[in-house]
């Protein structure tokens, strides 16, 4: 059996426990303490980390698999899981062997983000950091946190001091323990409860130069192969594409069962006409979507493993997948919570899917916005530009 299947058997295993255990997370506000404990043992935190650092290192489409079945047992479990997954790819921007050191004790649960919100002043050997942050996904269960900070060496703001060599102002990404990180506890939301997304701050906490990536919006990974070639866009595109997989196909799943159970009055909503059109409308629209994703994944996976980094092109069309995918998982939630009734309001995986779904579409990476800039390449406008994660430039 390869691997990836391995995992997805895992994963399906664990569905079970990561169900029964969603409530108690939501209520929590954070992914419970077994549930991680499980995700751990059966090694989902390291199916996308480098071997050298004991990890699976699978490839996007096996790994696309192995999240649509993560994200449709609960959808916070699987947003943690990509968050943490993905935030450490960011460390491929610092040399193999100080990444090698954060892995010594297993595979870490990371957290963090790329907005730069804290100010870095440089001190010999480092920086001394402060700043406040927000939607640190995963951050109440983390071992390290990577952020991001603006530079500031007491010059003027728009002066030479604060600027890197390319004219733009220095931003810095760096990676720090848990243990120096003041955390939050304001995750009051409507959706995506169980991620413990809080806010989080750091008060002049020193970072050696050698935990700090410069640049690292358009800096190229130093190392791992695959990894280095998707290089950090399209791991960020990859992360959302993943869990928004599962979580709309949970909630067609939750209302086909529901529809077909008879109600007090003897009726079922599988007999009605108008339930079943629109049914198949919602299963058509999302089965081409997800077909969509694996598609232009499948073609970013094929150019690296002949050794090519993804084109502008092929960040482009995944990115507009990604937001596309979201799109048709909000209007099936929202069909499958119409069409679920009083039902759809008790709690319960269709409540929570359609909370989740709305929850996760929020999101900067798939905000319409981006349709602007992947249009711009789609029309032969964007001569000369690159993707810099959430924007084309």
């Amino acid at each position: 059996m390869s691997a990836v299947e391995q995992m997805i058997n895992e994963v399906r295993r664990l569905a079970p426990l990561l169900e029964s255990e969603a409530p108690a997370a939501e209520a929590a506000g954070q992914v419970t303490g077994r549930a991680i404990d499980a995700l751990r043992e059966a090694g989902v935190l390291g199916m996308l980390a480098p071997q050298e650092c004991g990890g699976l290192d699978l490839g996007p489409v096996d790994a696309l698999r192995v999240f649509a079945e993560l994200s449709r047992a609960d959808g916070s479990a699987a947003w943690v899981v990509a968050a943490s997954t993905i935030t450490a790819k960011i460390l491929h921007l610092l040399d193999a062997g100080t990444v090698k050191r954060f892995y010594a004790d297993g595979i870490p649960i990371m957290a963090g983000q790329i907005a730069p919100f804290g100010t870095a002043v440089p001190v010999p050997g480092g920086y001394r950091i402060s700043g406040q942050w927000s939607y640190g996904s995963g951050i109440l269960h983390a071992d390290y946190v990577c952020t991001a900070a603006m530079v500031d060496d007491g010059g003027d703001r728009d002066g030479d001091g604060d600027v890197g060599p390319d004219g733009a102002p220095r931003m810095i990404e760096f990676i720090v323990p848990i243990e120096v990180v003041k955390l939050g506890g304001n995750w009051d939301v409507l959706g995506l409860k169980g991620t413990g997304s809080v806010d989080y701050a750091l008060d002049d906490v020193f970072v050696p130069d050698e935990h700090i990536m410069e640049n690292f919006k358009t800096a190229e990974p130093k190392w791992g192969g695959r990894s280095a070639l998707i290089g950090l866009t399209g791991w960020f595109t990859f992360a959302h594409t993943g869990w928004a997989l599962g979580v709309g196909r949970r909630a067609l799943d939750e209302i086909a069962a529901h529809a077909k159970r008879p109600s007090g009055r003897g009726t079922r909503l599988a007999d009605d006409g108008s339930f079943k059109e629109g049914y198949a409308i919602a299963e058509a629209k999302l089965r081409s979507a997800q077909a969509w994703a694996y598609d232009v994944w499948g073609d970013i996976e094929r150019s690296v493993e002949a050794g090519r980094q993804p084109t502008t092109r092929q960040h482009t069309l995944a990115r507009t997948a990604s937001v596309h995918l979201h799109d048709v998982d909000v209007e099936v939630a929202a069909f499958a919570f119409q069409q679920g009734g009083g039902a759809a309001l008790r709690s319960g995986a269709l409540q929570r899917a359609f909370r989740d779904v709305m929850a996760g579409g929020q999101h900067i990476q798939v905000s319409h916005q981006k349709y602007h800039d992947c249009a711009r390449d789609l029309l032969g406008e964007a001569e000369g530009l690159v993707w810099r994660v959430h924007e084309l430039g």
